[in-house]
């Protein structure tokens, strides 16, 4: 998973009477294979981590801390982890505990203040985190969200709902203010995808193009009330939700950015279309 942090070069084997824990890694995906022996019956599990910018889960992570694979003298632990279906990555996790509620349940329900895109009473709910200058997001957005939206929310199969999760700085939280001010008109959706469209072009953090200009130039282009949208933005009427709305996400175990939630089910990275749509399927037929 590409989380801008490295994996390590260790290829180690342990030998057990119970557990064998197989750790390789080439040069652009790294897999991880544990065998849990019960009696006479086996459990394979296979865990592909791609290393690479097209690779199935890109991220943007709160911690960005290097978290190597801790082997030697953790195989009970591995084995323990590995049949909970449980991945740590910097405090996270994908995918959700089988036989286990997904962390604060409560908060991954539709919230009275969420924006909800598609048929409101569809049998799937997709939640995504995000950080408007998160460049996975952006690649999300663009690449992965429209084959989302025209298979499943066009048809009536699942609604779409997209939640702020702030951490990269401040150009984040001032951006994450000026689309709650274009709610204000009317022109959430709309905003959402000029933000993003514009940093799917910029592709980069940190280099002040989310800024006062930008944001009035975008209110424009959608035909907000100028003035009525500049004082929004001016006097920081949405600096304590955005603050707020990132606590929420945390508490829902929201580590990283794109973080999507389809019924509780947590998917994380700007994965493909084939993979987020395993997941949306396998809900549908529930």
């Amino acid at each position: 998973m590409n989380e801008h942090n490295k994996g390590t070069d260790n290829t180690e084997k342990k030998k057990e009477e119970q557990v064998t824990v197989n750790v390789s890694e080439s040069k652009n995906e790294e897999h991880v294979t544990v065998d849990i022996l019960e009696g006479k019956k086996e459990e394979h599990v296979t865990v592909n981590i791609e290393n690479d910018l097209q690779g199935a889960s890109q991220s943007r992570s709160e911690a960005q801390a290097s978290t190597p694979y801790l082997i030697p003298g953790s195989i009970v632990l591995a084995g323990i982890i590995i049949a909970g279906a449980v991945i740590y990555s910097n405090g996270g996790f994908l995918g959700t505990p089988r036989n286990a509620e997904p962390p604060a349940a409560a908060g991954l329900e539709v919230q009275a203040d969420d924006v909800v895109l598609g048929n409101a009473k569809a049998k799937v709910t997709i939640i995504e985190y995000g950080d408007y200058q998160c460049p996975y997001c952006a690649k999300f957005f663009a690449e992965v969200e429209p084959a989302i939206k025209e298979k499943y929310v066009k048809t009536g199969k699942a609604k779409f709902i997209f939640r702020s999760f702030q951490f990269l700085g401040p150009e984040s939280g001032v951006a994450a203010e000026a689309v709650s001010c274009a709610q204000d008109q009317g022109k959430f959706w709309e905003y959402h995808d000029a933000i993003f469209t514009e940093e799917y072009r910029d592709g980069q953090e940190h280099n002040g193009n989310l800024n006062r200009e930008l944001f009035l130039k975008l209110a424009e282009s959608l035909g907000l009330n100028k003035e009525q949208f500049s004082s929004c933005v001016d006097e920081k009427k949405y600096a304590t939700k955005v603050g707020e709305d990132r606590t929420r996400a945390g508490a829902v175990g929201v580590d990283s950015t794109p973080t999507t939630f389809v019924n509780g089910v947590m998917v994380k990275g700007a994965v493909p279309i084939d993979q987020i749509s395993a997941v949306i399927d396998a809900e549908l037929k529930k």
